[in-house]
């Protein structure tokens, strides 16, 4: 094989490059004829390949956001959702709701759950140097963060021996990243300032870090404290008992131990929550059940959901109709 010297290589690309520039020249002043020629053509033209590309682009920007991305946390693919099915004969505050009881069992007596949490989104008024604003706020258990492993950016975040003790008594709060830029301006003397949220006193501890907006992909909060605080929080809710085993009122995520599937894991967490039905069936307030309804409520079942990209009520609502969309704005493309 006969080498090249490094010179005559270099001449050798220079050429090739003038070569494509001189092929590529008489098509573009052939392009720019036509168009001229045909200016209303060519604008629809464009306009239709501009409108197509950049629904494509929208469209599957939101789509990725939504359905396909991982949560930026530690071994996503490990996540999982609790939820039940079948009669409750309580009080459901939302879309796949647990009780707090509920959650404490999975967390303490379910061997295929390494580790468990609960978390609940609600707005929240916070005021901050007299300046009083509406944000999205998440009630959280203390080992939110440690679960999920997500860093602080600065300060400290929740954990179970400082924030998951004491009913009401954790007054502390979290900022996410992206309102501690936008409200604060990113000033790490934020930690230990006084806010306002609801109009009980609470002082922040902490930043989450860059990137971490939550389990719901759609819905980021602001800002978050400890679940054990809801009472000091929300006391329009004192209608309800947060401790009753039939006040669905939390999400619930935990993280599967290794050697678990969602069958292997479901099934010895079956066995635990039939357990709980019976000692729920046992208690006084359900004496006045009739037979019927006894039994149903017994045939409830537990299901897991692999979460490695959170859980969003949007998502689930309008997952269909994105797909349908992203593919007529893909044949408008192709058309075009």
């Amino acid at each position: 094989m006969t080498e090249t010297a490094p010179g005559n290589r270099v001449t050798a690309g220079r050429i090739v490059r003038i070569n494509a520039m001189t092929s590529l020249a008489p098509d573009l002043r052939y392009a720019l004829r036509g168009m001229r020629r045909s200016p209303l053509f060519a604008s629809v033209a464009i306009l239709s390949l501009a409108l197509g590309i950049g629904a494509n682009t929208a469209i599957f920007t939101l789509m990725d956001q939504l359905m396909l991305r991982e949560l930026p946390i530690r071994n996503p693919d490990q996540i999982v959702m609790l939820y039940q099915r079948g009669l409750n004969n309580g009080s459901n505050m939302g879309n796949r709701m647990q009780s707090y009881p509920i959650y404490q069992d999975f967390q303490q007596k379910a061997a295929p759950l390494s580790e468990v949490l609960c978390r609940r989104l609600i707005d929240t008024s916070v005021s901050v140097d007299n300046q009083t604003e509406r944000v999205s706020a998440e009630m959280v258990s203390g080992n939110y963060f440690t679960m999920l492993g997500v860093k602080p950016a600065i300060g400290r975040l929740f954990s179970p021996e400082e924030d998951d003790r004491i009913v009401d008594g954790h007054p502390v709060a979290t900022l996410s990243y992206g309102y501690w830029v936008s409200r604060f301006n990113r000033d790490p003397a934020v930690i230990g300032k006084k806010i306002l949220v609801n109009n009980y006193p609470m002082t922040i501890v902490g930043v989450s870090a860059a990137g971490f907006e939550g389990l719901d992909p759609a819905q980021g909060p602001q800002i978050r404290v400890p679940v054990l605080m809801k009472a000091k929080l929300m006391p329009e809710w004192s209608w309800f008992n947060a401790a009753s085993r039939r006040s669905r009122w939390v999400q619930v995520f935990a993280r599967l131990k290794p050697g678990y599937t969602l069958e292997s894991a479901r099934a010895q967490l079956q066995v635990l929550y039939r357990q709980n039905r019976e000692y729920e069936a046992s208690l006084p307030e359900a004496k006045d059940w009739s037979a019927y309804g006894r039994r149903r409520f017994l045939e409830g079942t537990i299901h897991l959901e692999k979460a490695a990209t959170g859980y969003s009520n949007l998502r689930n609502s309008f997952s269909t109709a994105l797909i349908v969309l992203m593919c007529m704005v893909g044949l408008v493309l192709l058309i075009a």
